[in-house]
This record gives structure tokens, sequence and C-alpha cells, in this order.
């Protein structure tokens, strides 16, 4: 018997009524308060609370965890693991757990053994729709790393691509990046990030200019940074810089700063947001991005950005700011002086930033991620 439209939109109502949904995530932070994986993970689990679903993502019990955490409407399950090969983790009681309950519908955030290859396994176990999205990082650090990336495209990536019921690259890079590994149809979904917290707000500025740098304190990041600015401290007068975030070479930074320096770590997303709006401008030099949450961050906050023609950065920054190559530091410099010197352009940029960023605000992320679900449903 055909059905009519009337019929269809019944079976969506009955189907979409109360989901059972199983979030897979390689890591989900104490209070999902740090890493980019956490906070895409966190935002998407809270908006389907709120719809009434029931939620439980998994992930691994790394130290300082609790087994099991209650937020925003959602559950927190933790596991012990096993390490592969020193990369990669693997956690059999949390799959024997999982394969015992009833979901839905399961969702794997990260290109990996655990939670790509288990949340595949899961989803054709049960009988359920399994969807993915991979925050696919193609740069690898080091010679093993590269092995065990090939291996693992070889032996399940490969399959995991081309068989999930939906793949979600967050940009058109990683869009790009994984047609290189599977043809088929992609649908970007950008990162969520709260506009509740991310938004630009009217603050009281010194007289003085702020660059602003945020991210991990390391040598192809934060030591780049550090190195730019302490380089406009000698040419520019009346500058400030503040670095926030956490990492190996924290305290050496440290003590090569003065006091026009400050560090940060350890801060809320609401005290984030407020040096985004009190900054001049963000620096944010990088070797690869799959996203770049701390761009879009400053997008959203108004704020321009001078980063790294590399990875989803561009895609990321949609004109609200500079690039340039990676390794021309020089030009970076130039660059942020010139905008420190051009208040016009740095509000033009803003506003770029400002218009454009709404893909990234969550509900209008979360209704997009929302509709995939009823459509691999019904």
């Amino acid at each position: 018997m055909e059905l009519i439209d009337s019929d269809i939109a019944k079976m969506e109502i009955i189907i979409m009524e109360k989901l059972r949904i199983a979030i897979l995530t390689s890591s989900f932070s104490q209070g999902g308060l740090l890493g980019g994986v956490t906070k895409t993970v966190r935002l998407i689990a809270r908006e389907l609370s709120k719809k009434g679903h029931e939620v439980t993502v998994f992930s691994f019990k790394f130290p300082g965890m609790t087994d099991a955490e209650h937020l925003d409407g959602f559950t927190i399950r933790r596991f012990g693991y096993r390490e592969i090969l020193g990369e990669w983790c693997y956690s059999y009681p949390m799959f024997n757990y999982i394969k015992k309950l009833s979901f839905d519908l399961v969702h794997s955030h990260h290109y990996s053994y655990f939670p790509a290859t288990v949340g595949y396994k899961l989803s054709r176990t049960k009988k359920i729709p399994h969807i993915f999205t991979p925050h696919f990082h193609p740069f690898q650090s080091n010679i093993r790393k590269m092995i065990m990336n090939y291996l693992y495209r070889k032996t399940q990536g490969e399959l995991i691509l081309k068989n999930s019921d939906a793949v979600l690259p967050q940009n058109e890079n990683e869009k790009n990046e994984l047609l290189k590994i599977v043809k088929r149809k992609y649908e970007v979904v950008p990162a969520p990030i709260d506009q509740n917290v991310f938004h630009k707000y009217a603050v009281r500025k010194s007289g003085n200019k702020t660059i602003l740098y945020v991210g991990a304190m390391m040598e192809n990041k934060a030591d780049i940074a550090f190195k730019i600015c302490k380089n406009i401290e000698n040419r520019r007068e009346n500058v400030k810089f503040v670095f926030i975030g956490d990492g190996p070479l924290l305290q050496e930074l440290k003590s090569r700063a003065d006091k026009n320096f400050t560090f940060l770590q350890n801060l809320t997303d609401n005290e984030l947001a407020l040096h985004y709006n009190k900054a001049d401008l963000l620096v944010y030099p990088t070797k690869y991005e799959s996203f770049s949450r701390i761009i879009a961050e400053a997008c959203m906050c108004g704020l321009p950005s001078v980063s790294v023609n590399t990875g989803a950065v561009p895609d990321t920054q949609l004109g609200s700011g500079r690039l340039v190559e990676w390794g021309n530091w020089g030009k970076m410099e130039e660059e942020l002086l010139s905008l420190l010197k051009n208040e016009k352009e740095r509000k033009k940029l803003g506003k770029i930033g400002l218009k454009k960023s709404r893909i990234y605000h969550s509900d209008a992320v979360n209704e997009k991620l929302y509709k995939i679900y009823k459509k691999v449903l019904i």
C-alpha cells in the first residue's frame, strides 16, 4: 500500500518521539569543559536532551575522572582502557557494557579504533543507524602515527566511511580530505558553539591594544606566537599580550616574559569569551587544524584573527582576518602590526566574522543534525 504524505508525517512523529542515542567519543573531560571534541559532543547531547531524548555518552576514564557523570540532562559513562601501540585506545569493558543496552541510533565522534570502529560494529550488531563525525586530522607528527593511520584506514577506516548511514565532516576542507579516501556523499555539519556564551558585547577596554593567543602551550603554536609578540613589543609601545592555555612550554614562556605578558589557564567558557571581547586581535600560528574552535569562537565574538593558510583554518575564519603561509612569521608579524594601526579594518573584519559565524550557533547546527537523524531513521 502506498503511503501518503500524512502517513509519512505521522511516522516521523512516532519515530522521533523519544530516541535512545549512544554517542561514542575519544574523550569527554570532567564537566565537559576542556577539548574541542568534548565541547562538540556536550552541545549536541545537551540539545538532544532538551528535546526529550535519552542520550548516553561513552568515553574513556582518564586519571582524575569519575566512572559516571550527569550533565545537562544526559549521562556520561567512562571505562578503563588499554593502549594499542601507545597511540590508540580500546576498552573491552566498555564494549561489553554497551552491547547489552538498547539504542535507536549510535553517533561516533573521532576517526580511530574507538570510537569509530566500535560504534560502527555496535550499529551493525543491533541493526541501527550509524552516524559518523570523523574530526578527521590527516596530518601525522611522526612515522609511527603515519603507519598506524594507514593500517587503520585500510583495515577499517575505509569500510566505516563507505558504509555509515551518514558521515558528517565539519567543513569543506575535511570533506575534501575524506573524499581522497572514500568517494561518497558527505554532508557538512559544523562543530556547534554556544552562542549564548560566545557573542559580542560591550566591555571596558584600556588604552592599550591587546593581542590574544588561546591554545596549547607547545612548540608549534604558543612558542611561535610568543616570539612574534616579543618582536611586536620591541617595535611598538602600549601593546599587551594575553596567553591562555596550558602545556609543556607554559613555565618556560612565563620565564621569558615581562610585565606586558599575562598568562592564564583553566578558564571557564564565559571567562574566555570575555577575553575575546576585550582583545583587539587573535594570533594563532598552527601547523594544521581540522576545524579550529578557537578561531570560530573569536569570529562569534567579533574578534579578527591572524592565522595560517593550512587545513580548515581558511574555512573556519570565514574571511574575518588575515592568513599567512606556514613558516612566514615575519609576514604574520607585519599583518598584526598593520591591523593594530587600522581600527576601521579591524571593525570591518569583526563584522564579517559576526555575520558569517552564525553557521556555528549550536541551535542552528543541532537543527541540521536533527534533520539528518530523522532522515536515517525513517
